[in-house]
């Protein structure tokens, strides 16, 4: 992973001054309502930041990646997450107090500004998806996430792109607000067109332009 100053700065704080901890994958370590136990920064693997509704269906709001920092609410203005945080892989973190990272990202206006671009970035991300939860039929939506992890956590091989987070029907269905029978459906439709494939557990793009075709986003 490229990293610009700033990032290394964040990285080099957190694994010097941080508390290394590992969780297992689907481990859920943090519950709505709960106060976290510091902040905390992506080393290796994936988390997702997710609600739970009255009828128990879950909702994805964010994935975190490797360099990334959570939980941003908590870590800013002290106040207490309402969401779940759970491992979609292996996860590796570094734990810093919420307070040595405030005066951290103080003092260095750089940092700050790299830790105000990644909450913006990620709400962007957010606000996408979430028009796709209202508009589109569920083949439409499933083709429109799948196209927005391959750009923002794919990556180029052999004129494929790889969608580097290992993402089940459970999964896709969390982010898009359908069941996962009906992913199951739309997905086999997609992988018969060509436009996908799996392969060790990640999905792989391989039509681009084809999926596009397939979903919401603007050509």
């Amino acid at each position: 992973m490229n990293m610009n100053s700033a990032e290394e700065k964040i990285r080099l704080f957190f694994e010097e001054s941080g508390q290394r901890v590992r969780f297992k994958k689907r481990d859920t370590f943090l519950y709505a309502g709960d106060t976290p136990q510091g902040v905390n920064y992506v080393f290796k693997g994936y988390a997702r930041l997710y609600t739970v509704a009255s009828d128990g269906k879950e909702l994805t709001l964010v994935i975190y990646q490797p360099g990334e920092v959570f939980p941003v609410v908590w870590a800013v203005k002290g106040v207490p997450s309402i969401y779940y945080f759970e491992s979609i892989t292996d996860l590796e973190i570094f734990r810093v107090p919420r307070e040595e990272f405030v005066t951290f990202i103080n003092e260095d206006v750089d940092v700050f500004h790299e830790f105000t671009r990644g909450i913006t970035s990620r709400f962007q991300i957010t606000l996408k998806r979430m028009e796709y939860l209202t508009f589109g039929n569920s083949h439409a939506k499933i083709a429109s996430v799948l196209m927005i992890f391959a750009e923002q956590y794919g990556v180029r091989e052999k004129g494929t792109m790889v969608i580097r987070i290992p993402l089940t029907h459970r999964d896709i269905a969390a982010l898009v607000g359908l069941t996962r029978e009906t992913v199951s459906l739309e997905v086999k439709k997609l992988e018969k067109k060509g436009y996908v494939v799996k392969q060790k557990g990640l999905y792989v793009v391989k039509d681009y332009a084809g999926l596009r075709e397939e979903s919401l986003l603007e050509n």
